[in-house]
């Protein structure tokens, strides 16, 4: 939701700050371009170590940072340019690490259904300070979210672990193993 509601508004928010339509557009590259690089490096690194919590929870961080910044100083934007341009680069950032996120979500899922409701995209339409203010708080939600599903990847991790594969094949059928998918006592959570 908060990529979707820059996205859209990232123009006329630099367009804000006093430049033109056409220099306002130019001047969504840098941002973006900062986002990509970010996105390629905390993907690298995630995938090396199979661990995406941490980049999810800094991504949300730097989106709760960079929409305070620009609610703080949105009112006096023209004249609190590098601030809040600054800003803009952070979500970019934060939104395009939160890419990791699909890749933890599918990760943790089990069947092509799964997969495909999983990774269904979510639109809407943003309002200026309404936005920033909804952005604001689902990044926060995103935070308390990813903490909450580490503990219980986690936690349930550990209590399959317990039991061997010898043991959980002896109380399960095959086709019972693959039916449960991801609820299977083999399905082992990435972190």
């Amino acid at each position: 939701m908060p990529n979707y509601g820059l996205k859209f508004t990232m123009p006329s928010v630099i367009k804000g700050m006093g430049f033109t339509s056409s220099t306002a557009a130019l001047l969504t590259i840098p941002p973006y371009a900062m986002g990509t690089v970010s996105a390629l490096v905390s993907s690298w690194i995630a995938d090396r170590y199979i661990w995406r919590f941490p980049f999810i929870v800094f991504d949300q961080t730097l989106i709760i940072i960079s929409y305070a910044i620009l609610f703080a100083y949105g009112p006096t934007i023209d004249s609190r340019v590098p601030e809040c341009y600054f800003a803009l680069i952070l979500a970019c950032i934060g939104f395009l690490i939160l890419l990791s996120t699909n890749a933890w979500a599918i990760g943790n899922l089990e069947g092509p259904m799964k997969h495909w409701t999983c990774l269904d995209d979510i639109s809407w339409k943003p309002a200026r300070s309404s936005g920033i203010t909804s952005s604001f708080s689902v990044a926060g939600a995103g935070i308390i979210a990813a903490i909450c599903l580490e503990v219980s990847y986690y936690t349930i991790n550990a209590k399959r672990a317990k039991k061997s594969e010898e043991e959980i094949r002896v109380s399960y059928t095959e086709e019972q193993l693959e039916k449960v998918g991801d609820r299977s006592p083999l399905f082992k959570y990435t972190l």
